[in-house]
């Protein structure tokens, strides 16, 4: 089945004349009377009744029209999208952000991006690092931002772009919002509230196991928005970067111990070709983080 027996189809379909159908069609009747016999023997079956002067559809070609009707339509869309992309009129760019990283953070970023790309089409995604990095592997991500981890999938590159301390959130009138700075051992005996998507909250689990801290994680949640809202309730403390801006009724302290930081990377899939907003977007982040 070829797109011009269709489109041939259709011009006698709406015409119910083969003259004028070929007319429209630009092209001699017996070229498109042969490209419609071709396209019958294919289906299975007549889509035309000829009879002199009352040319009409048969019961297959009625109920074919519509399908063949979406085939040409999806394949005239998927052609003028494949010359969009190919003269740069449309930039598609499919991003990822971890869910434990501040969406702001990376404003600047995508303000560059959109003034210097002409027909951006921005899709973007918050999830756990995990998840974008397994979307990134099977194509369905082109930039992905998280934190740094030991080791990456195969094929995976990646880029530090900044590196952020810890920073404790705390109900404004919780004990510990009247100190300056956390020191590991006031988490003792305090409820953390658990961000279960951020892949950083075990190592700082570990560490401060490691140091004989208990705490104990009572409330679960997915993003830092929910997080926020469940700290300003009272019902814990919360670990985020210090990029993240407290809402009323939450404050944010310093962690005092210096190893509780992370690197946030830029990261692709190595031996893709990426379109100028992809390509444009690393460039930026490596070359002046997300800010």
């Amino acid at each position: 089945m070829e797109m011009h027996q269709i489109r041939y189809f259709l011009a006698v379909a709406e015409t119910l004349n083969f003259t004028r159908a070929a007319e429209r069609s630009h092209v001699a009747q017996p070229s498109l009377t042969r490209a419609i016999q071709k396209l019958e023997e294919e289906l299975g079956g007549p889509l035309l009744h000829r009879e002199r002067g009352n040319t009409h559809l048969t019961e297959l070609g009625h109920r074919l029209l519509p399908h063949l009707r979406s085939t040409y339509e999806a394949a005239q869309s998927a052609k003028a999208l494949a010359r969009q992309l190919s003269l740069g009129e449309r930039a598609p760019l499919r991003l990822g952000i971890a869910n434990s990283l501040e969406t702001a953070r990376f404003r600047g970023l995508l303000d560059q991006v959109q003034m210097q790309v002409n027909g951006i089409e921005l899709a973007m995604r918050k999830a756990s690092g995990d998840i974008l990095l397994e979307q990134a592997v099977i194509g369905a991500m082109d930039v992905i931002f998280l934190s740094r981890r030991e080791q990456f999938p195969d094929r995976v590159r990646s880029w530090t772009i900044f590196c952020e301390a810890w920073m404790v959130l705390i109900p404004e009138r919780h004990m510990l919002a009247q100190q300056t700075e956390i020191h590991p051992d006031d988490f003792e005996g305090q409820d953390l509230i658990d961000q279960i998507t951020c892949s950083d909250r075990a190592a700082f689990l570990e560490i401060l196991e490691q140091q004989g801290i208990r705490v104990r994680p009572r409330h679960t949640v997915d993003c830092i928005e929910d997080l926020q809202q469940l700290v300003a309730m009272g019902l814990g403390l919360g670990i985020v970067g210090q990029h993240v801006q407290p809402i009323p009724g939450v404050v944010a302290r310093p962690l005092c111990h210096g190893s509780f930081q992370r690197e946030v990377v830029v990261a692709i899939v190595a031996g893709r070709q990426f379109n100028r907003a992809t390509e444009l977007c690393v460039r930026l982040a490596r070359m002046h983080g997300a800010s």
